[in-house]
């Protein structure tokens, strides 16, 4: 049987949360946390659609092979490529939200932003016109965990460092 560590069952957790974000928050009203209604009246259904695979099939593959893995050792290609595509998809996050919020942004974003997220909750105050809602606020912090941890494991060289080799008790007594 497989140990596995706390630290790998939040990373699949979060991994889990995300992905499920990136496919139905346009899709599924949440109540407060999102409106569908927004999105779907300022975009047509193909670019929903284009828009959810763009951004889901690439995370789904990730999450995948981090499933298959599970309490397994990540091979290097693998943490080579979760090393690059989390970040990646963090600068997505960063161009879209974080800097429009903190620097300002073209008066166009700001009025989009408005009539698609203008009526969802958000905690943080107004700046430059954006506010973060709580939606993505929870998308990004989970997906800076998932890079945190994935620095880790990439440095660690799999979720668990590998259990010390004990030789056979044959080959212990004949070494005496």
């Amino acid at each position: 049987m497989r140990k596995i560590s706390k630290l790998e069952g939040l990373y699949l957790f979060l991994q889990g949360e995300i992905l499920l974000f990136l496919l139905f928050h346009d899709w599924i009203p949440l109540g407060s946390l999102n409106d569908v209604k927004a999105v779907h009246s300022y975009y047509t259904r193909d670019e929903l659609i284009r828009t959810t695979l763009i951004n889901s099939v690439p995370f789904a593959i990730a999450f995948a092979l981090c499933c298959i893995r599970f309490g397994k050792a990540y091979p290097l290609w693998m943490r080579l490529f979760l090393i690059i595509y989390f970040p990646s998809l963090f600068s997505g996050a960063l161009l879209a939200w974080w800097i429009p919020y903190f620097f300002g942004a073209a008066a166009d974003r700001v009025a989009r932003y408005e009539v698609l997220f203008g009526g969802t909750h958000a905690f943080l105050p107004e700046m430059n016109g954006i506010v973060p809602n709580t939606i993505h606020t929870v998308f990004h912090v989970s997906l800076l965990i998932v890079i945190g941890i994935t620095i880790h494991y990439f440095f660690a060289k799999s979720p668990r460092r590998a259990e010390p080799k004990t030789d056979s008790p044959q080959k212990r007594a004949s070494a005496f």
